[in-house]
Parts: C-alpha cells; sequence; structure tokens
C-alpha cells in the first residue's frame, strides 16, 4: 500500500487543467444557448415589404425573367466549398467584389421584366458585409424589389479554425411592374437540434402581379434543401409547393415558380453531361410524380445551372447538371428557354 499527498503545487496545476477544459465547454454551451434563443423561427406565411419604385402596370401579354443563384458573389470558378467536401470557406474581397461588379453588370445587360436571385446576401461575413440587395436595387432603379429571409445566424462557428461567421441572407425578386402583395413562405422539413441552428431556413418568395384581365400574375421565387442525403426534406417541400401551385392555378392565375431546386429537373438525365467526377449522393432527381396535370417546365438541356464546389472548376471535371429552372401552369406558354453559359466564373450556378 501507497500513501501519498498532494502537494499544493500539483493541486494548483489540476486545477488550472481543469479550467483550461472547462473554460470552453461552459462557453460554448452558453454560445449553443445564444443562439437557440435568438434562432429565426419565421411563421408558415410572412407578409414581405415592398420596396416601391415602379408604379408601372402590367398590361403586355408576353414577358421575360432571369433567374440565377449568385451564390452571394463568393463562388467563382476558383473557389470550393468546405460543406461541399472542398477546403475553402469564402473567397478573398477583391474576388468577392469583381464577382458582384460581373452580375451587375450581366444584370444590367439582359433588361428583363423580371429578376429572381438566390443567395443574397445583406450582411454577411462571407461577402464582406456588403449589402448585396441594395446593390441590385441601385442597378434596377425602376423596378420594385422584395426580399425574404432564409439564412440568419448570428455566428456560424465551422469550421474550427476558420469560422464562417455572421450570416443574414435570402432570396430577391425585383419586378418591372407593380406589385400587388408578397409573402414569404416557409418551407417543411428542419435538421435536428443544434445542426438547424446554423443551416438555412429554405423558403419560397410569393409575388403577384396584378394583370388587366383581373386575375394575377404570380412570380414565385424557391430556393430548397440542399443537403439532403435520403431526400426526405425535399419531398416534403415539393409537396408542400404542389399544393400551393395547384391552389393558385384554380384561381385563374398564371403561376410561375422558378429557382434553386437543388434537385435534378424533370427530363435531364443524371448524367447528362460527361464529366471526370461521380454524382454527389445529395443531387436527387424530381419525381415524375410531382408536376401537375398539363405544367410545363421551362429547362435548357444544353447547358448546366451547377456545378459541384469540391474542386476548382475545370471544364469536364466537376460533376455539373441542371437545377435551376421554371415550371409555368397550363395558361402560359413557353417561347423560349435558354440558360446562360457564364462557364461559372463568378457563381457555381448559370442564369436562366
Amino acid at each position: 500500500m501507497i500513501n501519498f499527498k498532494c502537494s499544493k503545487n500539483v493541486r494548483n496545476i489540476i486545477r488550472i487543467i481543469l479550467l483550461i477544459i472547462l473554460i470552453p465547454i461552459v462557453l460554448f454551451i452558453l454560445f449553443l444557448g445564444f443562439v437557440t434563443v435568438t434562432d429565426y423561427k419565421p411563421e408558415l406565411k410572412t407578409p414581405i415589404n415592398i420596396d416601391i419604385l415602379s408604379k408601372e402596370n402590367a398590361n403586355s401579354d408576353e414577358y421575360t425573367i432571369i433567374n440565377w443563384n449568385i451564390g452571394y458573389a463568393g463562388l467563382g470558378s476558383k473557389m470550393t466549398f468546405f460543406m461541399d467536401g472542398g477546403k475553402d470557406v469564402f473567397a478573398s474581397k477583391p474576388d468577392t467584389q469583381y464577382n458582384i461588379e460581373n452580375i451587375k453588370s450581366f444584370i444590367v445587360s439582359e433588361k428583363a421584366d423580371f429578376y429572381m436571385f438566390q443567395e443574397v446576401d445583406v450582411k454577411s461575413r462571407r461577402s464582406y458585409n456588403i449589402n448585396q440587395y441594395n446593390e441590385i436595387k441601385k442597378i434596377l432603379p425602376n423596378y420594385n424589389a422584395t426580399f425574404a429571409i432564409n439564412y440568419k445566424v448570428p455566428f456560424v462557428p465551422q469550421p474550427i479554425l476558420k469560422p464562417y461567421g455572421k450570416v443574414y441572407a435570402g432570396i430577391a425578386t425585383y419586378s418591372k411592374y407593380t406589385i400587388s402583395d408578397s409573402e414569404r413562405y416557409q418551407l417543411p422539413g428542419s435538421y435536428g437540434w443544434p445542426v438547424q441552428l446554423f443551416f438555412l431556413d429554405r423558403c419560397m418568395l410569393l409575388n403577384r402581379i396584378p394583370l388587366k384581365n383581373g386575375k394575377d400574375l404570380v412570380i414565385i421565387n424557391t430556393h430548397n434543401s440542399a443537403y439532403d442525403k435520403n431526400g426526405s426534406q425535399k419531398s416534403e417541400q415539393l409537396s408542400f409547393i404542389k399544393s400551393i401551385l395547384v391552389s393558385e392555378y384554380k384561381n385563374g392565375n398564371y403561376v410561375v415558380i422558378g429557382g434553386d431546386w437543388n434537385n435534378i429537373l424533370p427530363g435531364v438525365d443524371i448524367e447528362e453531361f460527361k464529366t471526370e467526377l461521380t454524382v454527389p449522393e445529395f443531387y436527387i432527381p424530381i419525381p415524375e410524380t410531382f408536376t401537375p396535370l398539363n405544367w410545363n417546365w421551362a429547362v435548357d438541356k444544353r447547358v448546366p445551372t451547377n456545378r459541384t464546389l469540391d474542386i476548382p472548376y475545370s471544364h469536364g471535371k466537376n460533376y455539373v447538371t441542371v437545377i435551376d429552372g421554371f415550371l409555368c401552369s397550363p395558361n402560359i406558354e413557353i417561347i423560349e428557354t435558354e440558360t446562360i453559359d457564364t462557364g461559372f466564373k463568378y457563381s457555381d450556378h448559370n442564369p436562366i
């Protein structure tokens, strides 16, 4: 048997070691508590403020729409992304500024009636607090504008050595014509606590444009779930979206929904484009049963709309496919659909 007694110095060392271990744990628990209390919890349906910059009525029978996930001007061709198996967290400030200026130049050159954008930052560390919603609004001075939050987190701690930080972002729609009403619809499906605290609150943004025949042109901007390996969230969201579409059409309205579906669109083969990398498991085709009877997809299969972010973009290497496009109600005729091949230079998506 051995009898021993710790010296005062040894006890002090033990206390210091315990403090070193316990302080980070306590701080992390407090941080989780703070993020939980301040977590953005939107209602199922939320009225959205309309920035009124135009009172022009929609009196035409033909319209053009541009849709683009601009990737917060931080996912240009040189970028990878840690959530997609890459090594980068966010782009440099000069690259981000270069991307947003070129995105704005493209927008001005197109002169569309409606623009729908996803991953638009208002105040985020990843885009150096550039208010991209306002930046785009400035170059579209005669367009009404709406914005719906889908990512609002005070601090994202991943990755530990270079945390993502604060994110305040969403989806934005700009209309050349009067918007009578704008609403944010929360899409169903979420991750468990505490993971959900640091992920997007997926939503769609519905805008009503009054027409001369007394009906509405309903423009819906959507950004569906991405990291959903078994497809359960995607399925829930598609069912919810379908119910809204069918209801609006039954009311006699003209409905166009577009955006980043994060699903391979109907009519597009999962290996439509020849690439060196295999299909990531979270790229899932939209089931045939989703499309309402006699509704039509506006999809350009000639050009991919999205590329993987595990490596910088290199034509023929990254997996590419079509996950962005439009779905139109039967009372709308699709004249032409074109995806603009930007070479993924300013975003990991191409505009349609």
